[in-house]
């Protein structure tokens, strides 16, 4: 008996461009003209898109214990409008749609703030009324590390300027956004500590010119920065951190150091450019 050879042809079909927006526009399911009051809802977490979010436009309240969006868009940030306070704010891996934070421009305050993993995103304008992420007042609590902005793994985020009204924060955390060349635009800032890392193409640090209070200076793996004009007026530091800034002329940092009334409890500079003689 004869056989005939069988062949099989695979045919893939795409599914088309996913990279806008997968939601219906907000106006179809959120009232964002609702009327508020000055209470606190609670955590909401919005993982599976829009029908989620629907949680956060069906409170009345201006605050929220802890709002997570993730995985999502443009249309679904939106939902966030209206709130001023957050215990907590988390923003990661939302898609192309998301470009900034236009939508939390009412926000004032939070005790964390996560932007994180948002492959979209240019700049954080919309954070300018943020002026503090610390704990609530009269709370009794310290300001530590756990009141923190990180800003991370957000590959085309060209500028952190939309951070210039803040005043207050434990760490201010800039990590892994490898577009971003230059960090400027905050200068109001007054209290909190500065970690900078692991941002390739950052060449340039400026501004930072009220931040006055002790606290600590972080620089590490931002292997194409060469220039710090920045932190002009501190005169108190707990620590400065300074390593494998292989371009970076570390007299970049004496500068820094020569302006302070008395040494930081911890220095450790290793692994950057020309040593400062």
């Amino acid at each position: 008996m004869r056989f005939l050879p069988i062949f099989l042809t695979l045919i893939f079909v795409g599914c088309g461009d996913d990279s806008g927006p997968k939601t219906p526009p907000i106006e179809q399911w959120c009232d964002l003209d609702r009327p508020r009051e000055d209470c606190e809802a609670d955590t909401i977490i919005v993982n599976n898109g829009w029908e989620e979010a629907k949680a956060l436009c069906e409170t009345p309240c201006t605050r929220i214990r802890t709002g997570v969006i993730n995985n999502g868009d443009g249309e679904i940030i939106k939902a966030l409008g209206g709130f001023e306070e957050f215990g907590a704010l988390d923003i990661r891996n939302a898609d192309d749609s998301l470009k900034d934070l236009t939508e939390l421009s009412r926000v004032r305050r939070a005790r964390r703030v996560i932007i994180s993993d948002n492959r979209g995103l240019k700049s954080l304008k919309g954070l300018e009324n943020l002026v503090e992420v610390a704990p609530l007042p009269d709370s009794g609590f310290e300001l530590t590390g756990d009141h923190k902005i990180q800003i991370s793994d957000n590959p085309q985020l060209k500028s952190v300027a939309g951070l210039s009204g803040l005043k207050t924060v434990g760490v201010l955390n800039i990590y892994n956004n490898k577009s971003l060349e230059t960090i400027d635009g905050i200068n109001a800032l007054t209290r909190g500590s500065v970690y900078v890392s692991d941002n390739f193409g950052l060449k340039r640090i400026s501004g930072f010119d009220g931040l006055e209070t002790k606290g600590g200076i972080s620089l590490i793996g931002n292997v194409a920065l060469t220039t710090i004009d920045a932190f002009q007026n501190m005169t108190e530091l707990v620590y400065v951190k300074v390593q494998r800034n292989y371009a970076l002329d570390e007299c970049q940092i004496q500068r820094i150091l020569d302006q302070l009334d008395e040494p930081p409890r911890t220095l450790d500079m290793s692994k950057n450019g020309k040593t400062c003689q």
